[in-house]
């Protein structure tokens, strides 16, 4: 499983605050890296994120539709929520 998740997002996106996360989330099964990749903490069940879009990836259609403020596809990484917010959740 890539660390990396497809996030359908608008041009004009707002962060979504996702539930705890349960023990079996899959996101915490990745071996490679199940942390937050703006504090750089270990993701843990319990733990509130959101997706934070990184951009439409490689892939040339999508590109293009986020360049012409249509919905597109984007790659997202898992922020925990006060990381992302400066919100307690």
């Amino acid at each position: 499983m890539s660390f990396l998740v497809q996030h359908v997002i608008p041009h004009d996106h707002h962060l979504r605050k996702m539930e705890p996360l349960l023990e079996d989330h899959p996101i915490l099964e990745d071996t490679e890296l199940p942390m937050c990749f703006a504090c750089g903490v270990d993701l843990e069940a319990g733990d509130v994120i959101t997706l934070v879009p990184v951009g439409p990836g490689p892939d040339t259609t999508e590109q293009k539709r986020a360049s012409s403020h249509q919905w597109f596809a984007a790659c997202a990484v898992p922020v925990h929520w006060v990381c992302a917010t400066g919100e307690e959740p």
